[in-house]
C-alpha cells in the first residue's frame, strides 16, 4: 500500500515567510552564476507568507493611486512604466537577502531595499528570474509526516 499523507502535512507558509534561496543563472547560457566559486543567489519570500500579502497590498495601493493620476492625464507611457515599477517594487519587497552579489569592481553589493530596487531596475533578466522563482509555490513547499 502507498504512504498516507494529509494535505495538512504540506506546508507552504513557513518557507514563504523565511524565504527560499533562488540560485541565479546566466540569462543566455543557463549556467549557474558563481562568484569566487560560490553560487550567486537571492533569498526570496514566497506567495503564502504574511510578507508577500503585505507587500502585495502596499504595492497595489501605491500603484492604484498613481494609475488614477496617469489615467486622468491619459498618459499611456506612464501607465506602462507604473506596471513595470510595481513589478520591481514587489520583487524588492520580497528580497530578504542575497549572497555573492558583486559590483563590476568586485566589491560586495550589500542587500538592502534600495540596492534591490537598483538591481531589478538595471538587470531585467535578474528580475525575471527572481520574480519567476517567487511565483512558483513549489519552491516554498516543505512536507512533514509520512511524506
Amino acid at each position: 500500500m502507498g504512504e498516507t499523507m494529509s494535505v495538512f502535512d504540506i506546508d507552504s507558509s513557513t518557507l514563504s515567510e523565511v524565504g527560499a534561496w533562488c540560485a541565479l543563472c546566466h540569462p543566455a547560457s543557463g549556467q549557474p552564476l558563481m562568484s569566487d566559486g560560490l553560487p550567486v543567489r537571492v533569498r526570496v519570500a514566497g506567495p503564502d507568507g504574511a510578507r508577500f500579502r503585505s507587500a502585495r497590498r502596499q504595492v497595489r495601493d501605491a500603484l492604484l493611486e498613481r494609475l488614477a493620476a496617469a489615467r486622468e492625464r491619459a498618459d499611456t507611457a506612464a501607465l506602462a512604466e507604473l506596471e513595470a515599477e510595481a513589478e520591481r517594487e514587489m520583487a524588492a519587497a520580497l528580497t530578504l537577502d542575497w549572497e555573492n552579489v558583486r559590483l563590476p569592481t568586485g566589491e560586495a553589493f550589500p542587500c538592502s531595499p534600495d540596492n534591490a530596487r537598483r538591481l531589478y531596475r538595471d538587470l531585467p533578466w535578474l528580475l525575471a528570474q527572481v520574480g519567476g522563482f517567487a511565483a512558483e509555490r513549489a519552491n516554498f513547499i516543505t512536507a512533514s509526516g509520512n511524506g
